[in-house]
């Protein structure tokens, strides 16, 4: 990316070739992908502090949104935290996310999610859904948000590890990356049985507030169990790449 960020500052023109003219692994293992996902995250945060492409002369205001926007990305490991974990703050303490009616909501809400869940099926031809869609996200949160922390406090402090390929192993295995998801899930279902017991003796004015965070702390809780799931590797028996 620094190498394209400089020869189209210098006024040079990419073109896409649509052909395979190389082949690789994917990552094998969920801890694998985070680990590449991490080296991508560091490497997105080290070309944002020392060659933003918002500030380089010679791109074109395209050229600047595109770069900023590959960029950026690395950064939705914090706003996804805040979307699993703000329902647990308004059960336990009383905490607002929005002051909004809830018919409002739901007449904006239901739109955007019917239709982000349709264009997201029909430009993946349904080989991915929103809802793993959170899954991934929810995995990749906490590892990136450590990365992007690290990484603006010490750009360069650490060098990037290549990810693991051609991994073998016979038995499932739980990795300790999973340990932060794990607690976030305990705390969310804390959370469904408070608010839960909470709503039998609201009164009618909190009910739908109340209701609305209950259902929205449900959702995170099962995202949170499936992103633990995937934390039991499955057996990698396969010594040679086929």
């Amino acid at each position: 990316m620094p190498t394209s960020i400089e020869l189209h500052a210098h006024g040079f023109k990419s073109i896409y070739l649509n052909k395979d003219l190389s082949s690789g692994l994917s990552p094998e293992t969920v801890k694998a992908y985070i680990n590449q996902r991490q080296r991508w995250a560091k490497a997105a945060v080290q070309i944002f502090l020392t060659n933003n492409p918002l500030f380089k002369k010679g791109l074109s205001k395209a050229q600047k949104f595109n770069y900023f926007a590959s960029l950026y990305y690395f950064f939705h490991a914090f706003p996804r935290l805040i979307f699993l974990s703000w329902p647990m703050w308004f059960i336990f303490f009383g905490q607002k996310p929005l002051l909004v009616h809830i018919s409002f909501l739901l007449s904006y809400f239901d739109a955007h999610y019917i239709t982000q869940t349709f264009t997201f099926n029909l430009i993946s031809h349904k080989h991915r859904n929103v809802f793993f869609n959170d899954v991934y996200e929810a995995i990749m949160s906490f590892p990136l948000a450590f990365t992007v922390i690290t990484t603006l406090v010490s750009p360069f402090k650490n060098k990037p590890s290549a990810t693991p390929k051609g991994e073998f192993f016979l038995r499932r295995k739980v990795e300790l990356w999973v340990l932060p998801h794990f607690a976030l899930a305990l705390l969310l279902l804390a959370a469904v049985l408070s608010g839960s017991w909470k709503l039998l003796s609201v009164t009618e004015k909190e009910f739908w507030p109340l209701a609305v965070n209950l259902g929205w702390a449900m959702y995170s809780f099962f995202v949170m169990v499936v992103t633990v799931e995937a934390a039991v590797e499955q057996p990698q028996r396969r010594k040679v790449i086929r």
